[in-house]
């Protein structure tokens, strides 16, 4: 069975699940008064005046006459689920004590409303909606910062605007001291509206003090021309810039993007004499390379293929078939001795470990 307590004076207030409300006389642990609410009951409340209490169970909060023997005098449904929390605060105007204020009933619910009712006459006076269903809510004791928990984990902090009373002691409980400080020396000065161009630059020059917990903003990306290009669909510019900038990983990476695309033997039918030349003279430097051996041997059996006719055009390219064609032949050398130094020393180990 659950049960929501709340002690006021000599008097324990005791709801549970079995939508029964227990007054207890702690003088003496006896049950003075027992009624039923209805529902499951999920919070009690005691007015400020003390002669009333505010149940909430289901989606039903219903306010009852204690000193008239627990007689039900109102019952409010605004709430389409069950509510969950009540709170009262105090709605002080500008430059009025707190004590003065006039009283607001507040409730929230499974179906993400927060909801103000006055006090006279019961009726909504302001709503919030929230993003998941709200499962508590508390509310300062100078009534000037609310707290909402939400299914979904997120805690919800709202704080009213306006200055602090002259005549709250300095030591009231939940004043901070830079509120005091602020209201003092006058540093609020005018709030700020959102459709001020200050608005848009509120904190820019504040610092992070010892205690706060700094978050950078997201660094800018800067794009390369390639990539550019590459979101405009600009296949062979793409290419070419990634050729230029000498940037190896780049411009593999484009290459292999061509690919994914099918537009890489579109890209190197349309290459000019002088982007030919720089696309040979990058095969034949990295074509050794053992990550991208695989790939760039590939590619250059493909440009071959498709421009062999263009070859035969310039000496320059000649000459760049030419290296290419004695940087192979080297490394086939060197490998074509490691594998016969290779059977070599295999029978060596192979003798070495009987």
């Amino acid at each position: 069975m659950f049960a929501v307590v709340l002690q006021v004076h000599q008097v324990l207030i005791y709801g549970s699940y079995d939508h029964t409300v227990r007054l207890w006389d702690l003088r003496n642990s006896k049950t003075v008064l027992q009624f039923k609410h209805g529902k499951p009951l999920e919070d009690v409340l005691f007015f400020p005046s003390g002669g009333l209490l505010a149940t909430a169970g289901g989606n039903i909060v219903k306010i009852w006459d204690i000193l008239g023997g627990g007689r039900p005098i109102h019952t409010m449904e605004s709430h389409q689920k069950t509510v969950m929390s009540m709170c009262i605060s105090k709605v002080p105007k500008s430059r009025q004590a707190l004590g003065d204020a006039p009283s607001r009933l507040v409730t929230a619910s499974l179906d993400g409303y927060m909801k103000v009712f006055d006090l006279d006459h019961f009726k909504v006076t302001h709503s919030a909606k929230y993003p998941a269903p709200i499962l508590s809510m508390g509310i300062s004791s100078l009534c000037r910062t609310m707290a909402i928990g939400t299914s979904s984990g997120l805690l919800f902090i709202r704080q009213r605007k306006g200055q602090i009373e002259d005549n709250i002691p300095l030591d009231s409980p939940g004043l901070q001291v830079n509120q005091v400080e602020d209201s003092l020396s006058g540093k609020d000065g005018p709030v700020v509206k959102s459709n001020q161009y200050r608005y848009f630059l509120r904190g820019r020059s504040e610092k992070p003090s010892g205690g706060d917990y700094y978050v950078k903003g997201m660094a800018k990306v800067y794009f390369r021309d390639y990539d550019k290009e590459l979101r405009h669909f600009q296949h062979s510019k793409a290419l070419v810039s990634a050729l230029k900038a000498a940037d190896s990983k780049g411009t593999i990476a484009v290459i292999e993007e061509l690919v994914a695309r099918k537009r890489l033997m579109q890209s190197l039918s349309i290459l000019n004499l002088d982007e030919l030349e720089l696309l040979i003279s990058f095969l034949s430097k990295f074509i050794l390379v053992p990550k991208y051996s695989r790939f760039l041997i590939a590619l250059t059996d493909r440009v071959l293929d498709a421009r062999a006719v263009d070859l035969e055009k310039s000496e320059n390219i000649k000459k760049q078939i030419a290296d290419l064609k004695g940087v192979v032949i080297q490394e086939l050398r060197v490998q074509q001795s490691m594998q016969e130094l290779q059977g070599i020393i295999e029978p060596l180990i192979r003798a070495s470990a009987r």
